[in-house]
């Protein structure tokens, strides 16, 4: 059963909620958030990505300060309670999660007798995620490799996540920053890693797109128009 669309929208809310917290500042919403980060990392792993970045949302959340130094932290430590029990609950029971962590140290994890990674080997692991999971449509259309096309996403999708951040940083950009490498990292590629994210990445595209429309001068953009 896969766990992605679940876990997309467990994360989506706990993103929405921590906005709303932001803007509101009612400890309702606050709430609401944990309690979905808690379902995000009780269904996928990768929700410690989550995790993080609401955790970086809160400390610049108002300017950064002891104070703000001290709500990451909290709220670091709360959301983790999860793990924190599952780790527990499985030094009581004599499991560990060594396997499990190794296999980000494997060059393949499913032939472990190819050894560990070396800084040549994960620079090229990173290499060939980022083209399956960026430059590579096909794995998403089933069409030829369309990488003109990608790059052109792409780019405005960097415009758009460039142009939020000038805006201010907060927890959606933390999060979209720490998923994306988590999934560089992950020991092999497969594009249903990338589907709880694929909302923010079409928001940052439709921003840089918006964005790029406006540099264009009105004469070029009104010939565009009419060529089209």
């Amino acid at each position: 059963i896969l766990t992605e669309p679940a876990y997309m929208a467990f994360s989506l809310a706990a993103l929405l909620f921590m906005e709303r917290w932001m803007k509101k500042r009612a400890l309702l919403y606050l709430a609401i958030a944990v309690l979905f980060c808690w379902l995000s990392v009780m269904t996928r792993t990768a929700g410690i990505t989550l995790i993080a970045a609401v955790a970086a949302g809160a400390f610049v959340f108002g300017g950064i300060s002891k104070k703000s130094a001290l709500r990451a932290v909290g709220l670091l430590i709360i959301c983790s309670l999860p793990l924190i029990a599952w780790s527990i609950r499985n030094s009581m029971l004599g499991e560990t999660s060594t396997n499990y962590i190794n296999q980000f140290l494997l060059v393949n994890p499913g032939k472990p007798g190819e050894g560990y990674l070396s800084a040549f080997s994960l620079l090229e692991h990173i290499r060939n995620n980022f083209k399956v999971h960026f430059m590579d449509l096909s794995q998403i259309t089933g069409m030829k490799p369309l990488g003109l096309i990608s790059g052109v996403f792409l780019a405005l999708g960097i415009a758009g996540f460039v142009q939020r951040v000038r805006q201010g940083i907060s927890t959606p950009e933390f999060y979209t920053i720490f998923y994306i490498g988590l999934i560089l990292i992950w020991p092999y590629a497969n594009v249903r890693f990338m589907i709880p994210i694929y909302p923010l990445i079409l928001a940052y595209i439709i921003h840089g797109a918006a964005f790029s429309v406006k540099k264009i001068p009105a004469p070029r953009l009104k010939a565009a128009v009419s060529a089209v």
